[in-house]
């Protein structure tokens, strides 16, 4: 499997008081938070997004699908170091840096449209700290899956051992099911892996999306996830649970916690407080009125401490941080007057952040607006201690996107 090679790009910076703004030329990157990612490693960012085809997007259609994925890798400072395609009609899911200074991407054919990627396979794809592709390889779908089956989210955690967790959704479809089933697995970069395990939640007969969008390593060797539960009656309503899941150190389920009962709910991800309890916070939507949910649970999944926040709007994605012993929560907040299928193409998007103290009050509130739309659906810590926040900035024409990495110092 043959990559692109390395390419430099134009950066525009500007710089807002303590704010850095890094926009990248791709023109037409797509408005999507599940190929859109960004994680931090030693002294580097590492970031995803995908590119779509611009025909469509002439046309105005509410379907875009991906013609490629780019990897992007920079400094602290958001300065371009590398860049790479991967092939066409590949999704990238998650990234992480390895020991070596280099990476490892996760990517699927998730909508199982293309013959030349098996959407059974989760496709692996490790890079030298310079840019150069160094090895691939790819994960058959757990043998509970049917015949129809492609990989939907991936995440990946790196394990105590040295060994990487990828955790996400696949999604499997019969004569039987129609429905998402989360998965967790243990890779060796050597190419093995030591298991793998799905789990799925019937609340309902079908059409359950069950998905991990979460993970923290626990004090007793194994694993604690989070991720939401969605259950769809008709074509525009969904309920959702989201779960915090308890794993030993092979992914056996020790317990399962459900939080929120209501329509539209949203978890990203999971991070460890300094007492060896977890923080986790979702967005809940009832009648397009968004509520967002802090919780605090200890090592059995048992509620501590919470917080409910009123946003005001319809929301698409919430991410939550620690920040000098704070708690840091990115929200993209869309705000629309027309039907949500279009509202990447047509509205106005902004993303709305909010800074927490200890004590759970609002310390700092505020909305990026860098041009007439951003959306940031990613965030991370830089190993220098700032918040790096990236997503897409609305250009010239609507429809249109470039890369955007925000850093607050």
């Amino acid at each position: 499997m043959v990559l692109g090679s390395c390419k430099k790009d134009t950066v525009k910076n500007i710089n807002l008081g303590l704010n850095l703004i890094k926009v990248f030329d791709d023109s037409l990157a797509k408005a999507d938070n599940e190929s859109m990612r960004i994680c931090a490693g030693k002294d580097r960012l590492y970031m995803t997004y995908g590119v779509a085809n611009a025909l469509n997007y002439i046309n105005g259609s509410a379907n875009i699908e991906i013609a490629r994925c780019k990897l992007m890798v920079t400094n602290n400072k958001g300065e371009l170091i590398w860049k790479y395609s991967l092939p066409d009609n590949i999704e990238m899911g998650s990234l992480i840096e390895l020991n070596d200074g280099g990476c490892l991407v996760a990517a699927s054919n998730k909508n199982g449209y293309y013959d030349n990627f098996n959407p059974k396979l989760l496709f692996l794809f490790r890079f030298t700290k310079n840019g150069q592709l160094y090895s691939t390889d790819s994960i058959s779908a757990p043998s509970s899956a049917a015949a129809s089956t492609s990989f939907k989210e991936q995440n990946l955690f790196q394990m105590p051992n040295g060994n990487i967790l990828i955790y996400g959704s696949f999604f499997k479809y019969d004569a039987s099911e129609n429905q998402d089933y989360g998965f967790a697995c243990e890779y060796n970069l050597n190419g093995s892996v030591s298991w793998i395990k799905s789990y799925q939640y019937p609340f309902a007969a079908n059409n359950m999306s069950t998905k991990l969008t979460g993970c923290q390593a626990t004090a007793d060797g194994g694993y604690i996830f989070v991720g939401d539960i969605n259950e769809v009656l008709t074509w525009n309503i969904a309920y959702s649970k989201i779960f915090v899941l308890k794993t030993n150190a092979v992914g056996d389920t020790i317990w399962t916690k459900f939080f929120n009962n209501k329509q539209s709910a949203w978890c990203r991800n999971i991070i460890p407080s300094a007492n060896g309890n977890f923080w986790f916070a979702f967005n809940s939507t009832i009648n397009d009125k968004v509520i967002m949910n802090l919780y605090e649970v200890n090592s059995n999944g048992d509620s501590i401490n919470s917080k409910t926040i009123d946003v005001n709007h319809p929301n698409y994605v919430s991410v939550i941080l620690s920040k000098d012993g704070g708690i840091f929560t990115l929200l993209n907040t869309v705000q629309y007057a027309i039907p949500y299928y279009q509202a990447f193409n047509y509205s106005q998007i902004n993303t709305m952040y909010l800074q927490l103290k200890a004590d759970l009050s609002i310390s700092k509130k505020g909305t990026f607006q860098n041009s007439s739309n951003d959306l940031l659906v990613g965030a991370c810590k830089t190993s220098e201690g700032s918040i790096a926040c990236f997503g897409l900035m609305q250009t010239y024409m609507k429809g249109y996107y470039k890369p955007e990495l925000i850093i607050l110092k």
